[in-house]
């Protein structure tokens, strides 16, 4: 069928809460709701699920996991306050930044990787100049929004951040010299993401409302709108551009993907699969292969060319459930709950 998954990754026993494709798309990283953070192998000859490595440090709730520009490094935003950075040649933590006084929900890399911006619940922003990922200082702190930030793009020159809020507002900051350069009231704004097309001339923005947002941003690194997309009838989890900047995804509450011209606002794609909402999106720096995680514990792989038919589900990826290993067999005697909750952990089939 044209709109069903290729792959999914089950296991989880916990919402999948954040994931993004490495620099050269070998790698997906996810973030799920127990403070796991898991690296799976990206095989596009081969759907088939292969083992996920777990990176060491577990925290709280995974907000937010992004990869250096490089690709050498990878950094989450979590529940408990910190942001871990990763090597990922060694699998181990390399630094782990302090500071925030409420939950990290996002967390970027500047286009030279020499800064990163953190960003959550409190709504300040918090920059960090980075030596390398152990020799960090926070250089410092912007202060503006009145609601916890969920979106948060440096522009193409390294020079300015965009932050997107609750609080109704998206913010462009001079952050070498600390403040506020342009604001943007919008109604029933309040966002959950924020993203920039490939050539990073598009921001698109959206949220509780249901609504992307489309800004052109101009040479002169102000915001000017351009569209809006009635995308879905409630709340908008994510958004992604595609390679080429000429689609863009939507997940959230509606418990589908959607895919979007950007051109014209018409929707090319809208993917089945999931059985709850989905809270995380991403292509793979192909744009032949989505990425797509949410409450229902699965990671879905979505063709999007070539075989499978467009629109397909390539692949259904699952953690290892923590009894995955007991290959239980031949269970008798059990109640359809206890085998239910057995099948979850990974004991049984």
């Amino acid at each position: 069928q044209p709109d069903q998954a290729i792959r999914a990754i089950h296991g989880y026993v916990s919402v999948i809460r954040t994931l993004v494709f490495s620099p050269d798309g070998a790698l997906l990283a996810t973030g799920d709701g127990k403070g796991w953070v898991r690296l799976w192998p990206v095989n596009l000859s081969n759907p088939e699920p292969a083992t996920p490595r777990t990176l060491p440090g577990r925290g709280k709730q995974v907000n937010c996991v992004t990869f250096s520009p490089d690709g050498r490094w990878l950094a989450s935003a979590d529940d408990d306050r910190i942001v871990r950075i990763w090597d990922l040649s060694s699998l181990q933590t390399v630094a782990v930044l302090h500071g925030h006084k409420e939950a990290v929900h996002v967390v970027r890399f500047s286009p030279e990787g020499n800064v990163i911006a953190t960003a959550g619940y409190e709504g300040d922003i918090y920059v960090w100049e980075l030596a390398g990922p152990a020799e960090h200082r926070l250089v410092s702190i912007l202060s503006g929004h009145t609601q916890e930030i969920n979106g948060l793009r440096f522009t193409p020159d390294g020079k300015r951040l965009i932050s997107g809020a609750a609080d109704n507002t998206i913010r462009v900051w001079d952050f070498v010299v600390g403040q506020c350069v342009q604001v943007i009231e919008a109604e029933n704004g309040h966002c959950k993401t924020l993203v920039l097309n490939p050539n990073r001339s598009l921001v698109a923005a959206a949220g509780w409302a249901g609504i992307i947002r489309l800004y052109r941003l101009n040479r002169q690194n102000r915001l000017e709108a351009v569209q809006t997309i009635k995308a879905h009838a409630t709340r908008i989890a994510q958004v992604a551009f595609s390679p080429d900047g000429a689609r863009l995804a939507s997940v959230g509450q509606s418990g589908t993907v959607r895919l979007w011209d950007v051109s014209t606002g018409q929707q090319l794609l809208r993917l089945h699969g999931h059985t709850q909402p989905v809270e995380a999106v991403a292509f793979h720096p192909n744009g032949q292969l989505l990425a797509s995680g949410g409450e229902d514990e699965t990671v879905r792989l979505w063709a999007l060319a070539g075989e499978p038919p467009a629109g397909s589900s390539a692949a259904v990826l699952r953690a290892p459930g923590p009894y995955a290993s007991l290959n239980i067999a031949g269970v008798t005697g059990i109640s359809e709950a206890q085998r239910a909750s057995l099948k979850a952990l990974g004991a049984v089939d």
